[in-house]
């Protein structure tokens, strides 16, 4: 995949190269911020960067699922052909606004991750900007991740009530992608859809039982008390150990407490909580 660079993005990265630490990308719905995040990664890949991608876009997941904060560090030119996740956690919701004090703990342990084993962390987010829910959601990432660098695609000026509080990060301005094409809702939930219909379809299912008083299952990153929701056919699972998912699951019925689901895991060993939202199949 050629990416050609918009205006300022070599600027940009020769700042990276040099000042490396991480890179919270800001901007709004189809601005270009994946495109950008991975011509970074590739860029300072081949000048032999260890580079890590945070994927905290739940509803439109450049190298991840949708649900999911997402990450990966990238070595080498081998790991650029596979660009995909190499670790998860499943929030259970593509809404960011379900889910922002939950996103935002996520967000910054992957960020933290990444940190330990790379030079340079670039966190991808989603494309909530505006209003108060979008300064609060941006805001408590830019608290909690204190990245040495803020990457602003807009079109206008929509950022800077989000620019004017970002303290002692490096602000970098850029105009959105002449390439970007905004998306209809339909679009970007056939995308979703097909990235869980790919994930399940190319993996062997194997069946699974569990019972509710056993495992302890979680919703908004709170307990999940049997007979407080409902979890129809359908519903996509998280299979965790901690906070780490190391697969996803579709249930089939619940009986009482009692819950069958199909997985691609085939063992549940290691597997200590079940996360729950609202996404089915």
């Amino acid at each position: 995949m050629e990416i050609l660079p918009e205006p300022g993005w070599d600027r940009l990265l020769s700042v990276l190269r040099v000042r490396q630490g991480t890179a919270l990308l800001l901007g709004g719905t189809d601005s270009g911020k994946t495109t950008l995040a991975r011509y970074i990664v590739e860029s300072l890949v081949a000048r032999r960067l260890r580079t890590a991608l945070i994927d905290a876009d739940v509803g439109q997941s450049g190298i991840g699922l949708p649900g999911t904060i997402s990450m990966k560090v990238f070595r080498d030119q081998e790991d650029l052909g596979d660009f995909s996740s190499e670790r998860m956690t499943f929030l259970g919701f593509a809404n960011p606004s379900r889910v922002i004090p939950l996103m935002v703990a996520m967000t910054r342990r992957m960020t933290e991750i990444g940190r330990r084993r790379a030079a340079i962390e670039v966190v991808d987010t989603t494309g909530l900007i505006l209003g108060g829910l979008g300064k609060a959601l941006k805001m408590a990432k830019i608290s909690a991740i204190r990245p040495a660098h803020i990457v602003a695609i807009q079109r206008g000026d929509e950022l800077e009530h989000i620019l004017s509080l970002a303290g002692d990060s490096m602000v970098h301005r850029l105009k959105a992608s002449r390439a970007a094409r905004k998306r209809s809702a339909s679009s970007r939930r056939a995308y979703r859809k097909r990235k869980l219909e790919e994930y399940f379809g190319d993996r062997r299912q194997s069946e699974h039982v569990l019972d509710v008083s056993a495992m302890p299952f979680f919703y908004r990153g709170r307990p999940l008390r049997h007979g407080d929701r409902e979890l129809p056919r359908g519903t996509i699972i998280g299979l965790n150990r901690n906070d780490d998912t190391l697969a996803l699951g579709t249930i089939g019925s619940v009986e009482g407490t009692t819950v069958f689901f199909g997985s691609p895991l085939g063992s549940l060993k290691g597997i200590n909580r079940v996360v729950c939202g609202d996404m089915t199949m």
